[in-house]
């Protein structure tokens, strides 16, 4: 078998003896591959010689095996090549047991040869490793030595750090010293921009209106069965654009308005609609009343602007940046100079640039916060109704984060606009609350309660009488209910009342004329006076009262409340009980006290027909009702401290009442107007300090009349003042006083400087009215 195979291998070796072979000759490559460095190191260990003997060992042995093998083997082309192959085959057979001892020592030798390989690369690993050490304790040495220079520097670093920060500490405060002051004066600024705003009487009609009744108007925040008018909470939490309460005249939509604009629920469903952003509900009630601004788009966004910028602040200087920074540079030029006697001036505010600033506010606004308008008697708006309901009603949809709320007339103007918008009609919905006012009222009564004792079917129909005849209008009903009541106080019976019910028209005016016409011949004189000066008031207010003062003054009231219902059966009225708190807590009080019951009373008063029968119930009398206005406005003045700021605004209610005065007793009106220039020129003259007193003052050192010192109290302004008179009499011919200046001219002409005089009186109407009022139109000093 053996030669058999040795015939048929392609090397003539058999195979075992081949893969012994190959075996050899990777070791003894392996052996020299480790001889080549050992031999070359001139300090090589204990181990890398053993090492190296091993390979040297390990190298002649594998020689050896392999020169054995190659006599095995049976050359390739040789002749009688299979005897051949006998013959070394069992040559084979023969030097199997020497083969066999070599390769077992060769093995021996691989052993020792791999053990002795791991011991000198565990050498090597250990070299390397010091090595290594010795390298990182270098670097050790180093970052110790970098360490040691950085904490040698660190005193002398730390203390430059102190140095730098003890400069720093004066100029940090006087920088926070700089940004208190700078905050101080924006302040100061700010409240002048909204000083600006106000009006005098800016929320007197708001405070006349009548507070609902108890339980009156509550069927508003209840959900409506049908279709009687579309739902106002929905409207408030997830509605847009104009929601539109119309009613007809006296029927409750003011106090209406007032009631849903203060109630909680009201509140609660903005904040549904305003979400995370914050809410703001702003007011306005038109009035037609003296004050211009209580019926003009002037007032109008004047008192809006105020509201809203009174609680953002931050929005004043971009809304108005050019009078924000002609406030900012005077008050700043007060500080600097330390001279804080000089008043700070604004130009009256355009209607053009109080819209301007209006819709600037109201674009801020979209990104921080929402709003909601309740605007009430847009009927009383003293201008075009059409373009200012237009206006609202497109900036409501437009503006997707503002909502409003208005009130008026029925009329088409206000139809045709609002035709669309969701809303109600007051008078169809006010059955209820008007019977529960009269059953509150007429029904409880002592009296009334005994006549439904005695004839409980008629006494009933009284009162449902009242509540049909009052189709929805409330005032016709309260009224009727005091007509009722004063002949429950005469013990009428049920018969008499029910006549009294039948002789009362429906209609308003009707009714306010046979109001009248009762009044008892014994004091229609008074009442004529009461009317008569009713018509020429304007509402002041009186600040730092103290609360004795306020007092005592309400305790006149008090006696003029019964004089009223004595002699104007309650067309005209004062505060009533309950807004005596308010004063009192307020310290401040509107005169005169007296107003109208209701607007439509003052529009049937000022009927020129029924104005005439007012005259002449006082035809011939002394003195005339308007001397005696004036008269108790002088008073007024004399008592009132010098330094009062409101002495001027008194003295401008008493310029107006002159400016109406007709031609009569020359001898009163001038001892009045002249009584009226000496009270003001002492108070004056006292009201000021030295500095004032010095500065208000011409460069001849001629003292300012006082008509001129609501404006030059600038002394930047003073030329303005050169050539235009220092004297009453001037400031009459100027502002077109014609009773005073007749009565002047008639009884002491040679006083006049008639060129003066003449030259500014016009030749055609010498003393037509001056409805500007430029003592009440200049500068508005803030």
């Amino acid at each position: 078998m053996g030669n058999g195979r040795l015939y048929h291998s392609t090397t003539g070796a058999l195979s075992e003896n081949d893969k012994t072979e190959t075996v050899t000759k990777r070791l003894k490559e392996l052996a020299q591959g480790l001889q080549a460095p050992l031999q070359s190191s001139n300090t090589a260990s204990n181990e890398e010689s053993a090492l190296k003997d091993i390979a040297q060992e390990c190298l002649s042995t594998a020689r050896k095996l392999i020169q054995e093998l190659e006599k095995l083997k049976v050359p390739n082309g040789s002749k009688h090549r299979r005897w051949k192959s006998i013959r070394q085959a069992l040559k084979s057979a023969w030097s199997k047991e020497k083969l066999e001892n070599v390769k077992t020592r060769l093995a021996e030798l691989k052993e020792d040869l791999r053990t002795h390989v791991l011991v000198c690369m565990r050498g090597q690993v250990d070299i390397l490793s010091l090595r290594q050490d010795q390298r990182f304790g270098l670097l050790e040495n180093q970052m110790q030595k970098t360490i040691e220079d950085l904490l040698e520097n660190h005193s002398a670093f730390r203390q430059e750090i102190l140095t730098h920060l003890d400069g720093l500490v004066p100029k940090q405060s006087q920088h926070q010293r700089s940004r208190e002051e700078e905050e101080k004066l924006r302040f100061r600024v700010n409240n002048r921009i909204l000083k600006s705003l106000q009006f005098k009487a800016m929320q007197s009609r708001y405070e006349a209106i009548s507070e609902a009744h108890q339980r009156i108007f509550e069927w508003i925040f209840h959900e409506q069965s049908g279709n009687a008018w579309e739902s106002y909470t929905q409207w408030l939490d997830r509605g847009e654009g104009v929601y539109w309460i119309q009613g007809k005249s006296a029927s409750g939509k003011s106090t209406l308005m007032r009631f849903i604009s203060e109630d909680h629920r009201s509140m609660q469903c903005l904040r549904t609609w305003s979400g995370e952003s914050q809410l703001e509900v702003v007011k306005f009630y038109f009035w037609s009343g003296d004050v211009v601004e209580q019926r003009s788009q002037i007032g109008l966004f004047r008192s809006l602007l105020h509201e809203i910028l009174s609680k953002h602040k931050i929005l004043i200087q971009s809304t108005f940046p050019a009078e924000w920074e002609s406030v900012w540079d005077q008050i700043y030029h007060q500080i600097t100079s330390k001279d804080g006697h000089e008043g700070v001036y604004l130009q009256p505010l355009s209607l053009f640039k109080l819209r301007k600033a209006f819709a600037g506010v109201i674009n801020q606004a979209r990104s921080q916060f929402r709003i909601c308008f309740f605007l009430d008697g847009l009927d009383k708006y003293d201008g075009d109704h059409a373009e200012l309901a237009l206006f609202f009603n497109d900036l409501s949809l437009k503006k997707s984060h503002l909502k409003i709320c208005l009130s008026s007339r029925p009329w088409p103007v206000f139809d045709d606009i609002f035709e669309h918008a969701p809303g109600l009609r007051l008078q169809d919905l006010t059955y209820s609350d008007i019977k529960l006012y009269v059953v509150d009222h007429l029904g409880k009564n002592k009296r009334m309660l005994q006549l439904q004792e005695e004839e409980p079917v008629n006494a009933s129909e009284i009162i449902e009488e009242i509540v049909q005849k009052a189709c929805g209008v409330f005032l016709w009903a309260k009224l009727v209910v005091k007509s009722l009541m004063d002949g429950l106080a005469n013990r009428d019976g049920v018969s008499r009342l029910r006549e009294i019910l039948e002789a009362l028209p429906t209609d308003l005016e009707t009714l306010y004329g046979q109001m009248l016409n009762s009044i008892d011949t014994l004091y229609r004189r008074d009442a004529s006076k009461m009317f008569q000066m009713s018509t020429m008031t304007t509402e002041i207010k009186y600040k730092d009262e103290s609360t004795k003062e306020v007092l005592k003054r309400y305790k006149h009231y008090e006696r003029l409340e019964t004089s009223l219902k004595a002699s104007c059966k309650g067309l005209l009225e004062v505060p009533s009980t309950a807004q005596a708190a308010a004063v009192k807590k307020a310290a401040t009080i509107s005169f005169p006290p007296i107003t109208y019951m209701h607007r439509t009373v003052k529009d049937y008063l000022h009927r020129p027909e029924v104005f005439r029968k007012l005259l002449a119930h006082t035809a011939g009398t002394e003195p005339e009702p308007q001397i005696a206005l004036l008269m108790t406005t002088i008073v007024e003045l004399k008592e009132r401290r010098s330094e009062d700021p409101s002495n001027w605004h008194l003295a401008m209610h008493a310029i107006e009442i002159l400016e109406r005065l007709g031609l009569g007793n020359n001898n009163v009106r001038i001892a009045l107007a002249e009584e009226l220039d000496r009270v003001m020129s002492h108070h004056y003259l006292h009201g000021l300090n030295c500095a004032d007193a010095k500065s208000l003052r011409l460069p001849d050192h001629t003292p300012l009349h006082w008509s001129k010192s609501r404006k030059l109290q600038n002394r930047r302004m003073k030329h303005e003042a050169q050539g235009n008179g220092l004297d009453f009499l001037h400031f009459a011919v100027e502002n077109n006083l014609a009773c005073y200046v007749d009565a002047k001219v008639t009884l002491n002409s040679s006083d006049m400087d008639h060129g003066t005089v003449s030259g500014r009186i016009h030749p055609e109407k010498p003393f037509a009215r001056n409805t500007a009022k430029p003592w009440c139109k200049s500068e508005s000093v803030l």
